[in-house]
């Protein structure tokens, strides 16, 4: 009876640990509370509400090369990083591709330049759903072709993680595909930022972050070495 006892405290350890851990791959208590209606949308940080109120009111022309995205543009500073060029940044930490679409009429409206958007990794944690990602962001890139067709696109890929089990780098490489592939059908360019940041196991460099999402200085160095040739064509 005792090693009865014993064998099915085991197997139900066993299983409350693959339960554990698999929760915590598909995003922890955020997934729990949107699976159960708890968290049903993404409400607005105060950082982000003032940012997007911030932006609402800076000027922007034909001139402008803006930067938008999440906080991998945000923490840029792309205006010491390329001194001789007039870029506007506006990423803000915690995006999504649904906060940039309900913020980009007012870059639209400007006409830019030209306009990088990098976008998307959070949805992946967020929403936990590749193929609604793909096609909200080719919903995005559909109405940025339709309102502003004489501004320069360019879709950067996705950065890889180092560590972070709710942002796999699997589906990162197939998201990658995919912001390629509609890169190819709206005839937009597509820069492969991903395998400059990762390593011989496809994570991000180690030297690139300190908290496996993120990139440091010497990150944001290799973006600049990336993206110069794209932003003096």
């Amino acid at each position: 009876m005792r090693k009865l006892l014993y064998a099915s405290l085991f197997v139900n350890l066993l299983l409350l640990s693959v339960f554990a851990y698999w929760i915590n791959h598909r995003g922890g208590w955020r997934y729990i509370k949107q699976t159960f209606g708890i968290e049903k949308k993404m409400e607005p940080s105060s950082y982000y509400s003032i940012k997007s109120s911030i932006f609402e009111t800076l000027p922007l022309d034909s001139s402008d090369i803006v930067f938008i995205g999440n906080s991998l543009t945000d923490y840029g500073h792309w205006d010491e990083l390329f001194p001789e060029l007039k870029i506007k940044n506006r990423g803000i930490g915690g995006d999504d591709i649904l906060g940039v679409q309900s913020r980009i009429d007012v870059v639209l409206h400007a006409q830019p330049k030209k306009l990088f958007l990098l976008i998307g990794t959070n949805d992946l944690e967020y929403y936990h759903d590749k193929n609604l990602t793909v096609e909200r962001y080719e919903q995005l890139v559909a109405k940025i072709k339709q309102d502003a067709p004489n501004t320069k696109l360019y879709l950067l890929s996705i950065l890889p993680t180092r560590g972070i089990l709710n942002r796999p780098n699997k589906h990162i490489v197939e998201m990658n595909e995919d912001i390629r592939l509609i890169s190819k059908k709206f005839e937009v360019t597509y820069i492969d930022l991903h395998s400059q940041y990762k390593d011989e196991k496809g994570e991000l460099k180690q030297d690139f972050t300190l908290d496996g999402i993120h990139i440091n200085g010497k990150g944001y160095e290799r973006w600049k070495d990336v993206l110069l040739p794209y932003l003096m064509e």
